[in-house]
């Protein structure tokens, strides 16, 4: 069941997402937009997104400047499409 879950978010997610650099900047700036209020001003500040997806939100920290953040997830090809938007950087 749970294998089934992971195929039919995967390809709903692929779906609405290209990863073309356009579409990581419009989902970081999203996120950033979503995130903004509750996240420290500090740039040196610990982060730690469980759940981390993708990687959008950790790319908007990245792209605001932060330094010091982690993002992890149980989906393995989540964590693989992360590491590539992280090089959108």
């Amino acid at each position: 069941m749970i294998e089934m879950i992971d195929i039919k978010y995967n390809l709903h997610y692929s779906k609405y997402h290209n990863f073309s650099d356009d579409n990581v900047f419009q989902m970081a700036s999203y996120f950033w937009r979503s995130i903004e209020k509750d996240i420290p001003k500090d740039r040196a500040a610990k982060i730690l997104e469980i759940g981390c997806g993708t990687g959008f939100c950790l790319y908007s920290l990245e792209k605001k400047g932060y330094v010091n953040f982690h993002g992890i997830d149980i989906d393995e090809s989540q964590i693989v499409i992360a590491k590539k938007i992280s090089e959108h950087a």
